[in-house]
């Protein structure tokens, strides 16, 4: 699997590739009968791939959806197998800076949003007290300021 799925496409990688799908052809032959060619299995095994990608990309992107309703099934048992002999090619590529990106990791620099609104490093009860005087302090600076009736 690893000779047919190689990126490069030199002469060397070109005559290792149509060796190992002389193989795959023989005992294809061998098992099921002269019913295809090789050009048949080639484009059978890059509709799969294609298939088996787009089946798991729906699937980790049903898996992430909030709001509810029933689960997402279960990809394929072919799915599965192909994504185990090729996973570099279904594989997501991770992101730190993307919002998609896995929030199982945990970002250190992260604050809450009392945190924020607080403006300093405290422990997270202290935060409530420091946001709400903060808005009491403005609530009654426009108490002050507005004219009297």
């Amino acid at each position: 699997m690893s000779i047919i799925e190689k990126k490069r496409c030199n002469f060397q990688a070109t005559i290792e590739k149509n060796k190992a799908w002389d193989a795959i052809y023989s005992q294809f032959q061998s098992r099921f009968g002269s019913r295809r060619d090789l050009c048949d299995l080639r484009e059978q095994w890059t509709r799969m791939k294609l298939q088996a990608k787009v089946e798991w990309s729906s699937h980790k992107m049903s898996v992430r959806q909030t709001g509810g309703g029933p689960p997402s099934p279960n990809p394929s048992p072919m799915c599965m197998l192909i994504r185990d002999l090729i996973p570099h090619d279904v594989l997501q590529i991770r992101n730190p800076f993307d919002d998609d990106a896995d929030s199982s990791q945990q970002n250190e620099e992260a604050v809450t949003v009392l945190e924020f609104l607080a403006g300093e490093s405290v422990p997270f009860q202290e935060c409530i007290i420091i946001v709400l005087k903060k808005r009491i302090s403005v609530v009654s600076d426009m108490v002050l300021q507005s004219p009297s009736l």
